[in-house]
C-alpha cells in the first residue's frame, strides 16, 4: 500500500516537473536543458534500490550494451560485474560480514586470513591514494592478506565521491592483497567507522589493523606487527598494539609531569614525548591507545565493541570522561566526535596498555600526515613520503622483552618486576 501511494506522489512530481519545463523552454531553452539532465539523475537516484553497490563505473550512465560481464546478484538484489567476486567465501566460518555494500577483487577461497587491514575513508582521494600505495609496498612474507576499504557517505545528502570510488575501484594491488570495498549504507561517522568494520566472530585469529587513510605504514609493519602480537598474546593487559609512537600528541598528564619535572630539578622539556631509554626497551606500555595505526588486541576489541553498544544503549547521557587529568578529558569537552575517548575509558577501567614501538629518532611503523578532515580543519600539503617510517630493517626490532615497561599518564615509567 505504501508502496503504491509513493508511485503515485512520484508519477504526479513527474507531472509537475514536465509542466514547469514546457514552460522554460518557451522563453529558455539552455535553463530547460540543465534542468532535464538534473531531473534525469536525480530520478535515477530516487528509483535505485538501497543495497546496489556503488563501487561500478555505470551507475548513473546506461548500462553498457554487452552484458556478458553482468548479473544479477538475488540475494542482495544488486547489480554486480562478474569480475568482482563475492566477499563472503573470503571470511572463514569464525568470521561475520555485516556489509551488504561488499565486493572483492583476487582469488577468493575459504582459506584462513593472516592479516586483515581495515582503510576508513571518505573522499580524501589523494591521500587514500599515498595511503594504498604504502600498504602495497609493504612486506607480507607470502601470507594471506585482506585489505577492506570502508568508504563513509557524506553526513548531510550520504552523497559518495565518484573519482574517490573510482580510484579506489581501479587501484591495483600485488596478487596476494585481496581489496575487498565496502560503501556504507548510510553515513556512520567517524564512530561507525572505528568501531563496527572489524567484524569479529567468536573464533577469529586473524591479525587485524585499523588505518585512517592519512596513514603511512612502513615497508616492514607487519614483520614486527605480527611478533609482537605472538610474543604478547596470553597478556590480560593489552589493549592492541600501536605501529606510531605518541609523538607528536603530549603526555596525557602534562602538568603532573612537569610538577615531577621542577621537583627533581629535571629539565620541563622532557615531558613533551615519553622517554624511555631506546636500549633493552624496544617496545613500550603506555596508557593511552594510539589511533595512528592501531592494531586491537582481539579479545579486547570484541569486549571493547560490546561494551560500547552496550553503554550508548542503556543510558544514553553517559560521558567517557575518566578520573584522572589528562587532556583528553579536555578534548571530548571540546570536540563530541571523539570516538577514541570511548576507548581511553573503557582501556582506564579495564587497567589495559597499549604497546608502543621504542625506536631512536621517533622511528615508527606508521606516520600521520594530518591531512585536513575529520580531525584537522587546516588546508595542508598531501605529503608523499614520511621520513620517519622504518624503511631499513633491524633484527634489533624483534628483541621483545619479558618484562615491559610501562607509562603512566604523566609519563613516568616503571620496569615490570
Amino acid at each position: 500500500m505504501v508502496q503504491v501511494k509513493c508511485m503515485k506522489h512520484l508519477t504526479l512530481l513527474k507531472c509537475c516537473f514536465v509542466s514547469l519545463i514546457v514552460l522554460i523552454v518557451v522563453f529558455n531553452f539552455p535553463v530547460a536543458r540543465s534542468i532535464l539532465i538534473r531531473f534525469r539523475k536525480w530520478n535515477i537516484n530516487l528509483q535505485r534500490p538501497r543495497g546496489i553497490v556503488n563501487v561500478l563505473p555505470y551507475l548513473d550512465n546506461e548500462i553498457p550494451g554487452n552484458e556478458s560481464s553482468i548479473k544479477k546478484d538475488t540475494v542482495k538484489n544488486r547489480t554486480i560485474l562478474t569480475g568482482w567476486k563475492g566477499a563472503s567465501q573470503i571470511y572463514t566460518n569464525t568470521s561475520t560480514v555485516a556489509s551488504e555494500h561488499l565486493e572483492c577483487t583476487g582469488d577468493v577461497t575459504l582459506a584462513s586470513v593472516d592479516l586483515r587491514i581495515i582503510v576508513l575513508t571518505q573522499k580524501r582521494t589523494k591521500s587514500l591514494k599515498v595511503c594504498l600505495k604504502h600498504i602495497n609496498n609493504a612486506e607480507y612474507h607470502g601470507q594471506k592478506v585482506v585489505l577492506d576499504i570502508w568508504i563513509d557517505r557524506e553526513k548531510n545528502t550520504e552523497a559518495l565521491n565518484e573519482e574517490h570510488i573510482e580510484m579506489v575501484k581501479n587501484f591495483t594491488f600485488k596478487s596476494h592483497i585481496i581489496k575487498c570495498v565496502h560503501i556504507q549504507d548510510k553515513h556512520v561517522g567517524i564512530y561507525g567507522q572505528w568501531i563496527d568494520t572489524w567484524k569479529l566472530g567468536p573464533n577469529n585469529k586473524e591479525i587485524g589493523v585499523i588505518l585512517e587513510d592519512d596513514i603511512d605504514v612502513s615497508p616492514h609493519f607487519y614483520t614486527w606487527l605480527k611478533h609482537v602480537h605472538l610474543k604478547y598474546q596470553n597478556r590480560e593487559d593489552v589493549s592492541g598494539v600501536g605501529l606510531s609512537t605518541i609523538y607528536p600528541n603530549p603526555i596525557a598528564d602534562k602538568k603532573s609531569c612537569l610538577y615531577r619535572m621542577k621537583a627533581t630539578g629535571q629539565s620541563p622539556n622532557k615531558c613533551n614525548t615519553i622517554q624511555v631509554p631506546p636500549k633493552n626497551n624496544s617496545v613500550y606500555m603506555y596508557r593511552i591507545p594510539t589511533t595512528w595505526g592501531f592494531s586491537p588486541k582481539i579479545s579486547s576489541w570484541r569486549k571493547f565493541q560490546k561494551w560500547y553498544h552496550d553503554i550508548r544503549r542503556s543510558n544514553k547521557t553517559f560521558r567517557p570522561i575518566i578520573d584522572a587529568k589528562i587532556i583528553h578529558n579536555t578534548w571530548y569537552n571540546k570536540v563530541k566526535d571523539m570516538w577514541s575517548m570511548w576507548h581511553i575509558f573503557h582501556c582506564h577501567t579495564n587497567k589495559l596498555y597499549c604497546i608502543f614501538p621504542n625506536i631512536a629518532n621517533n622511528g615508527k611503523f606508521a606516520n600521520h600526515r594530518q591531512e585536513k578532515g575529520l580531525h584537522y580543519f587546516v588546508e595542508k600539503k598531501v605529503i608523499s613520503h614520511s621520513p620517519s617510517l622504518v624503511r631499513e630493517w633491524d633484527d634489533r626490532y624483534l628483541d621483545l622483552p619479558d618484562k615491559l615497561v610501562h607509562v603512566g599518564y604523566d609519563g613516568s615509567f616503571s620496569t615490570e618486576s
